[in-house]
């Protein structure tokens, strides 16, 4: 009988080795960012004085259920598979959140009660959720630099989902089970890629660019002032603070056209792939591709 289950994993050390060396810095630190960028709270040292956790427990915790799954065996290995993964996502989300909260300069929650670091981190994974890709420093941009590189940072990624679905190239990463019905997982998966993408291009779509610098001056100015920026929490507003960020330099590749034409390129291609991956969930077509790629791999070698 045809097996229903929607992931069954037997890992090897491969994505430990991934999660733990390749991606250490996209799911470093999701404690802190959360707490520094979502919380606003003034500086690492004030973080660490109220955090009764440290900034990098939640990867350190990841990385660890990973490691004892590649020891493990049986329905324990599956268990230890599946929750590791599941929380690297929800590291990842919650970088991408962060950072998205703070690109598109979204005020600090206003609670800072109990659990207000808790708190942080849900918003980080809900705002990671919606807007993954605004988590890059070059949608700061805005514009049509902007709406490009969340095109193409989305294409990317639906490029790679695309990809795992491929038997051969899961032989990399895991020992898959082959007669594990996947259908859910890309109906799932590509209506979230889709709303996710359509977000984000809206969002750029309708920001300004943002200016290299801004001077400002005043009579009688404070010693010190307020900056959630400064790692001490403070800055000296008489000193030049002039923000010059190499990223904001970045106009895109695609200059020449209209900022209407590469937004109609974005929605085209999130219809594109979004539709395609759905439509993966719910047709045999992959089936019949990935089977005629394994084909053609096999007469090679």
């Amino acid at each position: 009988s045809e097996t229903q289950a929607i992931v069954v994993v037997y890992p090897k050390e491969c994505p430990t080795q991934i999660f733990g060396l390749v991606l250490t810095e996209e799911i470093s630190l999701s404690w802190l960012n959360a707490s520094m960028l979502v919380r606003a709270s003034p500086s690492v040292s004030a973080h660490a004085l109220t955090s009764s956790l440290g900034p990098d427990m939640f990867r350190k915790a990841v990385i660890l259920c990973l490691a004892f799954a590649g020891a493990c065996s049986g329905d324990t290995q599956k268990i230890m598979t599946i929750l590791g993964i599941a929380g690297t996502c929800l590291v990842l989300l919650s970088n991408m959140g962060s950072r998205a909260w703070h690109f598109m300069g979204w005020k600090p929650l206003v609670y800072q009660g109990p659990f207000a670091d808790w708190l942080a981190m849900l918003v980080s994974i809900g705002t990671g959720c919606i807007y993954p890709f605004m988590a890059n420093r070059k949608i700061h941009v805005g514009g049509k630099a902007g709406l490009e590189h969340v095109t193409l940072t989305a294409v990317v990624s639906a490029l790679a989902f695309i990809m795992s679905g491929i038997h051969d190239f899961q032989k990399f990463l895991i020992v898959s089970n082959d007669s594990c019905d996947q259908d859910y997982v890309n109906i799932i998966v590509g209506g979230w890629w889709f709303f996710a993408c359509i977000a984000s291009l809206l969002t750029v779509f309708r920001s300004e660019s943002m200016d290299f610098a801004t001077v400002s001056s005043s009579d009688n100015e404070p010693l010190l002032i307020a900056n959630h920026a400064s790692p001490v929490g403070f800055k000296v507003p008489s000193l030049p603070d002039y923000e010059m960020d190499p990223s904001l330099a970045w106009t895109g590749r695609l200059f020449f056209l209209h900022i209407q034409a590469i937004f109609t390129i974005g929605i085209v291609f999130a219809i594109i792939f979004g539709g395609s991956m759905v439509w993966w969930g719910v047709s045999d077509w992959d089936e019949d591709v990935i089977g005629n790629i394994q084909n053609t791999t096999d007469i090679f070698r």
